[in-house]
């Protein structure tokens, strides 16, 4: 899946497609035809008013609470992509596009939300020190007061599918009987499903988000920005995967519009 990911996305379809039109498609109507599809596919995706609107389609489905209204956990799971390892020429970790899932983690720990913390986030690529993500925002939750002994990590995982897989067996040894799942807002629907699959259920909460709370019912909304077309990548990312996961059969289909809610009866063996 992750090796065609890129091919899949608004970006690399539209590569794809002016490719194999400039390749192979001999005739000139044809080919214009091919080449306003490509382009075409690139407008509307980089539109903020359709970008927003995918993934607010997302968001929306994710309960939202105040920090006040939290129940204390015994158990918060924390998604990786909050920060940047060091590698090459970065010689220390730096916080990430994702970052607010670390900082809302350590707010939860201090207000008395979280008893314990699980760091899940693997490397795809060694540190400049050998560490992991998660050794490394384990690191970074200790320098803003959290305490180390109540932060665990696993760090075998490399995509979201893995952070569910290898998170299950630490949090069912675990015993916990209520559950955090800390990730970006428009991640969470997936990331639930796949947690529940493994036989987690957990109450998702949203460390940042993308389109909710943004009016983009504007003049500006018809303008194509790079950034928007990286918002519809993302919520792209999202549906894509979810079919797939809906076609292997890891959750029902049903996951991809109903209520975030946990059935253990349909959890993977």
């Amino acid at each position: 899946m992750s090796a065609i990911e890129p091919w899949i996305s608004p970006l690399g379809l539209s590569i794809l497609l002016l490719f194999l039109a400039l390749c192979f498609v001999k005739n000139i109507k044809s080919l214009r035809f091919s080449i306003a599809i490509a382009l075409g596919i690139l407008l509307v995706f980089s539109l903020p008013y359709f970008s927003q609107g995918f993934v607010y389609k997302l968001e929306q489905r994710v309960p939202q609470y105040h920090l006040a209204d939290l129940k204390r956990a015994d158990l918060g799971i924390v998604l990786g992509g909050g920060v940047k390892i060091p590698i090459g020429y970065r010689k220390r970790a730096e916080l990430a596009s994702w970052g607010d899932r670390l900082a809302y983690t350590a707010e939860l720990y201090h207000a008395g939300k979280l008893d314990k913390i699980l760091i899940s986030a693997g490397n795809t690529h060694a540190s400049v020190d050998g560490l992991y993500e998660s050794e490394i925002s384990k690191n970074m939750l200790i320098s803003w007061g959290v305490n180390a002994d109540d932060i665990l990590i696993e760090s075998k995982s490399q995509s979201t599918f893995e952070n569910a897989k290898y998170s299950a067996p630490i949090v069912l040894a675990l015993k916990a009987e209520s559950i955090y799942l800390i990730s970006s807002s428009f991640h969470l629907p997936r990331a639930h499903a796949l947690f529940c699959a493994y036989g987690i259920d957990t109450t998702p909460l949203p460390a940042n988000h993308l389109a909710r709370g943004n009016s983009y019912l504007t003049e500006s909304t018809w303008h194509p920005l790079a950034s928007g077309l990286h918002i519809s990548t993302l919520a792209f990312k999202e549906y894509i995967a979810g079919v797939y996961y809906g076609l292997t059969g890891v959750y029902a289909f049903s996951k991809l519009w109903s209520p975030l809610k946990c059935d253990l009866s349909e959890t993977q063996n």
